[in-house]
């Protein structure tokens, strides 16, 4: 038995194929696929992604018993039927997949179950945006954030490359005490002057630019910079009160048949929380300010940093969807070989 499991993006589209007992038998990576962007090149990386799969499944002789494809903006309009549609569609094609089991889901849910093993749970992605994201056992999901860059995406690197930048332009202008941001950016990008930094911000790529500053003020608040300090703890109390909204969105809202005893109980198990994205790279500045927001508010969480690709996630989830148990032997060597493929 086959899995082809996807997990795409913004960015890119990675593809694997596996057999049952975690064999990796390819990986294929192609450009983005996030539905809330341009549809006939989102459906161009899905359509490669699962030919080259299925190709290397007939020649190795492997029945596609399961698809899981993990994309982003799948939650908007009819993005997720349109998907399934397109992968029903490419299933009818080859009759190794005629009878394949597919589920489309977002990219959030395999970034969480590359921490959870396909497990509930909740988790904080934050690279250049970010999101809030969890799944309770009984099937709810719920969201908080994610809602891009300009009204959103709290703790993300382009939120901490933003205030960055301002401190850094205050200070400039004599509004406020100087950083060591500056000298940080001037060294790093050889600028003979701070105001070189504008033509780099403002351009079509400017919010990938401005992301990119978010390490440059980790350093510095390594220094002990007071500017560089404070961005970074409003941006890990932010997705701190990020994760205990969600947590009260999925556990507070029980359903009313449950007794006080049974709704105790469900709350007081700890929650796992994911962290995943770029920004966590820093995990050691971030995370004590995330823990004590969320003990204030009475969760209790334990706090994970994955050691899988979010690709893997997918993997998880489709071998739960065969009812393959996960024992941490065969998550490890599963890892183990995207590693070895440079899956990432």
């Amino acid at each position: 038995m086959g899995i082809v499991a996807i997990d795409g993006g913004g960015t890119k589209t990675l593809g694997v194929l596996v057999r049952s007992d975690g064999t990796l038998l390819s990986a294929v990576q192609r450009g983005p696929s996030n539905m809330n962007g341009d549809h006939i090149r989102a459906f161009q990386a899905l359509t490669d992604v699962v030919s080259c799969l299925c190709g290397v499944a007939i020649q190795c002789g492997e029945k596609i018993e399961v698809i899981f494809a993990g994309l982003a903006g799948i939650e908007q309009g009819d993005n997720r039927q349109q998907v399934k549609t397109h992968l029903q569609q490419l299933c009818q094609q080859s009759p190794l997949m005629k009878e394949t089991l597919i589920e489309v889901d977002n990219d959030a849910v395999t970034a969480l179950y590359s921490g959870t093993l396909g497990e509930p749970g909740i988790v904080q992605i934050a690279g250049t945006g970010s999101i809030t994201y969890g799944v309770h056992a009984n099937g709810t999901r719920e969201r908080v954030g994610g809602w891009g860059y300009i009204i959103g995406d709290a703790g993300s690197g382009y939120a901490i490359g933003r205030a960055g930048l301002t401190a850094v332009f205050r200070a400039w202008d004599g509004l406020d005490a100087p950083t060591v941001i500056t000298p940080i950016l001037q060294e790093s990008y050889s600028l003979q002057t701070i105001t070189e930094l504008i033509p780099m911000i403002y351009t079509q790529s400017g919010r990938q630019q401005v992301a990119a500053v978010a390490p440059f003020v980790l350093r510095a608040a390594d220094l002990g910079d007071e500017a560089a300090q404070r961005i970074v703890t409003e941006a890990a109390q932010e997705m701190g009160q990020a994760i205990t909204a969600l947590y009260r969105k999925l556990y507070g809202g029980l359903p009313s048949m449950l007794s006080e005893s049974s709704e105790t109980s469900e709350k007081s198990k700890r929650i796992q929380v994911v962290l995943i994205g770029g920004v966590f790279q820093r995990a050691d500045l971030l995370l004590p300010t995330i823990e004590n927001v969320c003990c204030a508010a009475g969760m209790q969480a334990q706090f994970t940093l994955p050691g899988h690709p979010p690709v893997a996630g997918a993997v998880f989830s489709g071998l739960r969807r065969l009812n393959i148990p996960l024992p941490s032997q065969l998550c490890a060597r599963i890892s183990q070989q995207l590693a070895a493929m440079k899956v990432q």
